[in-house]
């Protein structure tokens, strides 16, 4: 199972949200799947 992260959470990673970035660092580290969307992507 995985997370399909949207488009403002993709946003904030990219801007260097500490929040965000160590949450998603912590969901990377269990070994979890981040997953975007085509749409978000482009």
């Amino acid at each position: 199972m995985g997370y399909l992260l949207d488009t403002n959470i993709v946003s904030a990673s990219l801007k260097q949200d500490v929040k965000i970035n160590l949450k998603l660092q912590e969901i990377s580290r269990l070994e979890i799947d981040n997953l975007i969307s085509g749409i978000t992507y482009y």
